[in-house]
């Protein structure tokens, strides 16, 4: 199906493959993360690295690994400071004395 400006929607299946390719990343241990991290900084420097490298083990490529990386990692960096002024607020408010 395509939009009067020439863009297309995104299909179900589209969907839901990026669904679960955002909670398998995600979920990845640490160890896992600076694995992937290593293999591609190695591949990097050898010339053999593209965004279509593809991981087996893991089920995704370079590409997606590394988008859903950023937009996970962004996410959770928001949530973190919106937390912290949460906290804050809820500090000053049980504890007048310490407001500036």
């Amino acid at each position: 199906m395509t939009l009067s400006s020439g863009e297309e929607f995104i299909t179900h299946p589209t969907y839901r493959k990026y669904l679960i390719l955002s909670a398998k990343i995600d979920s990845l241990r640490m160890r896992d993360k600076r694995t992937l991290f290593h293999i591609m900084r190695r591949s990097q420097v050898e010339g053999s690295l593209d965004q279509d490298t593809f991981f087996p083990e893991y089920g995704f490529t370079a590409g997606e690994f590394a988008v859903w990386q950023i937009l996970n990692d962004t996410g959770k960096a928001k949530r973190k400071k919106v937390k912290a002024k949460g906290q804050e607020q809820a500090t000053r408010a049980r504890h007048p004395s310490l407001s500036p």
